[in-house]
């Protein structure tokens, strides 16, 4: 099959929000190509994560609690379209605005509908939980995110800005030739030049480690995370942190009304086994005091959705 060649300026690995940002900085001015590996989907008439960008809008069936892990060390194979799940990483600080003001995005964030951030309430040492305001932030509170949304916002206003989307594109091979980068999209016979490659793969970092770059890994940790259904009575705005004898803890309720609960643990801690099973992690997570009175009990309906 003959390879199809396309110049750039630059080229961008990567639709997260890092990805789709300088994306949306750069469309105006230069010719950007924004590749995302995973295949996307429509979501509310926004793209999201799922399956391809160019499918028709589905309803998304309730999402029941699942134990998701994250491996702060781990490589992964090349992401493909998944079912539509909740994104982990839901917080923006205040500090956010100066950004999106920047970028001509500050109307369409405020009128999406994230939910401002309340106090902060944390709990690391014995004593009493500490709580801690934004009144005195001059950048003001910040927001929990509705994950996906955000993400899709960012990539329409890079392709508004200029830059071409293209997703699904599954595994890309990267070169370097007299100061020209290439990508070779082997699925379409596909071939990408430009001076500037930018790798927006996020902890994966796809092309640095395909170029043998090595990461540095500090300490291998893990995050447990799981979206509990929301709870009527769950009225709770606050960020609640605190730790635990072999981790730390994180709670926030999304604007989804569902409840982000996420333990953090080294990865070769005996109890990481144990923690998968909802069950457990939500029985260990009640017995810390900020965390105790926003778990309700009708969090386990879902357990056997798992």
């Amino acid at each position: 099959m003959r390879m199809r060649v396309a110049d750039w300026d630059a080229i961008i690995v990567g639709a997260g929000p890092a990805g789709s940002a300088l994306a949306c900085r750069l469309g105006t001015q230069r010719r950007v190509l924004l590749l995302e590996r995973a295949a996307l989907r429509v979501h509310g008439g926004r793209v999201a994560h799922g399956v391809r960008g160019d499918a028709s809008p589905s309803i998304d069936a309730e999402v029941s609690p699942v134990i998701v892990a994250s491996f702060a060390g781990a490589t992964s194979s090349p992401p493909t379209a998944t079912p539509f799940l909740p994104r982990i990483g839901e917080s923006l600080p205040g500090a956010a605005r100066v950004l999106l003001q920047r970028f001509g995005l500050l109307e369409r964030f405020l009128a999406a509908g994230h939910a401002e951030r309340g106090a902060t309430v944390s709990h690391w040492d014995d004593g009493e939980p500490v709580w801690f305001d934004h009144l005195r932030d001059p950048s003001g509170p910040g927001w929990h995110l509705d994950r996906n949304r955000f993400d899709a916002d960012l990539r329409e206003a890079a392709i508004a800005a200029g830059a071409t989307l293209v997703d699904g594109c599954g595994p890309l091979h990267a070169t370097h030739a007299d100061g020209v980068w290439q990508i070779e999209q082997q699925a379409t016979a596909q071939i990408h030049r430009a001076p500037v490659l930018v790798d927006a793969t996020g902890r994966n970092a796809a092309i640095a480690r395909q170029l043998g770059i090595p990461r540095r890994v500090d300490d291998e940790l893990i995050c447990l995370h799981a979206y509990l259904p929301p709870y009527a009575d769950d009225e709770d705005d606050c960020t609640r942190v605190c730790a635990d004898r072999n981790g730390w803890w994180y709670s926030v309720r999304v604007p989804s009304g569902q409840r982000v609960l996420a333990f953090h643990l080294d990865a070769d801690d005996a109890e990481l086994h144990a923690l998968r099973s909802l069950p457990n992690l939500l029985a260990k997570a009640r017995q810390q005091v900020v965390l105790a009175d926003v778990l309700s009990l009708t969090a386990d309906a879902g357990v056997g959705r798992q």
